[in-house]
């Protein structure tokens, strides 16, 4: 089994975790962390359950409260690992497709595309599924896709609708970064990626980072649904992840 929460995805604050009923992973941490401890104390679990914090790059809205919960293993707060050498905090490194084994699960960084060191998404293995958590990045390397393909449940970012995000009030310059090979996947780009990993053994899709201002919920499913319909794929459940509010996915958590 794997289970999943996002307890939070967009430019106001990520944090997601990963459960396979005997690990527990973090990927990011730029949500209250009283979000983190009531949710993990609903669950009969606490911060020193994390086996390992994931980043995916230091933009502030992932990594804003890590110092609260980060460690090196020592006093309860566990270790970080990122691709980001000069980040102030102590942490170990990530190197990209080199995989890290934490108790039952295994993570593989997976390069990506943005205007931060060393960012990455990550492929996670454990209980006998496979989840791809991809987000903040202008494009997928294709050295990426052989890793994310075969995978139960797609964690990907699906950020602006091009029309909203041209008929915004946006600075120029912000909307030159956001569509730039180091910005964010576009719906229809989020899409095209499903096109090309969806596999018979995906589960579900989920879409995620998307902007408060130039996206809807709505046009974003409706730009993957319309890839799941052309594959015969009906069956794959499809979301979207709230900013504000948690949701959970995978298995049922234990």
């Amino acid at each position: 089994m794997l289970s999943f929460s996002s307890l939070g995805s967009g430019s106001k604050g990520n944090a997601f975790l990963v459960y396979d009923g005997e690990t527990l992973l973090l990927i990011d941490m730029g949500r209250p962390k009283e979000v983190l401890v009531d949710y993990l104390k609903n669950k009969g679990l606490s911060i020193s359950d994390i086996s390992a914090i994931l980043v995916t790059h230091t933009h502030i809205d992932h990594v804003g409260t890590l110092p609260l919960v980060a460690g090196r293993g020592r006093g309860g707060k566990p270790p970080v690992y990122m691709g980001n050498r000069s980040y102030k905090g102590v942490h170990f490194p990530l190197v990209p497709f080199q995989p890290l084994t934490f108790g039952s699960m295994k993570a593989i960084p997976l390069p990506t595309s943005h205007d931060s060191p060393d960012s990455c998404g990550f492929r996670i293995e454990g209980g006998g599924r496979v989840l791809v958590y991809m987000t903040d990045t202008g494009y997928v390397p294709i050295e990426d896709y052989e890793r994310m393909e075969e995978a139960d449940y797609l964690v990907l970012e699906s950020n602006h609708d091009p029309v909203m995000l041209s008929g915004s009030s946006r600075p120029l310059s912000l909307k030159k970064r956001i569509r730039g090979d180091k910005g964010h996947l576009s719906n229809d780009e989020c899409a095209s990626l499903v096109r090309n990993i969806l596999s018979e053994r995906t589960k579900e899709v989920l879409l995620a980072h998307l902007s408060e201002e130039c996206n809807t919920p709505e046009i974003a499913l409706e730009c993957t649904r319309r890839v799941l319909e052309e594959k015969g794929r009906e069956d794959v459940l499809l979301r979207t992840l709230p900013q504000w509010t948690i949701l959970e996915g995978g298995d049922p958590w234990p």
